[in-house]
């Protein structure tokens, strides 16, 4: 999100109106400067900016880096990739079938696709779901197990 202040002072972000966003879904902004997020479905976000251009301060976000964080334990236990060459996600655990839901999201947080039933894509030891048409860029691959949920950031290329 770009802003451009014409005038030293108080600014403010509000949202004014929503489509095809669901009720429950939180909305940020999110100040990379001061790498803070500001949860706009409790109130508007103000703060004083002074004259000039703020192309890469802040950030329409769905969700806060809490929720982007990754267990280390887990992680040192577990794959999680996307396989450019074939296209694929490609999770590896210890045991692959208390993986119940993975989800692939945009950086803003938006779920791009899901799926409920990753077990029907067990091949040996490892999950590996095939993802088709997607658009190059930067996901995060969330894997929901039976007592948490993991992130990892990955670029998808064609």
């Amino acid at each position: 999100m770009g802003l451009i202040i014409n005038e030293e002072g108080i600014s403010t972000i509000r949202i004014d109106e929503l489509e095809n966003i669901p009720d429950d879904k939180d909305i940020y902004i999110f100040d990379n400067e001061l790498n803070t997020y500001h949860n706009l479905r409790i109130n508007d976000f103000e703060i004083n900016l002074g004259i000039g251009e703020y192309l890469d301060r802040f950030y329409v976000v769905f969700a806060t880096e809490d929720t982007l964080s990754t267990n280390e334990e887990f992680q040192n236990q577990t794959i999680i990739n996307y396989l450019n060459s074939s296209h694929e996600i490609y999770v590896k655990t210890l045991n692959v079938t208390e993986v119940k839901r993975i989800s692939l999201i945009n950086l803003l947080g938006q779920e791009i696709l899901s799926w409920n039933s990753p077990q029907t894509y067990i091949t040996g030891s490892a999950i590996r779901i095939p993802v088709k048409q997607i658009s190059e860029g930067t996901y995060i691959i969330k894997v929901h197990t039976m007592s948490s949920s993991y992130n990892t950031k990955v670029i998808i290329k064609d």
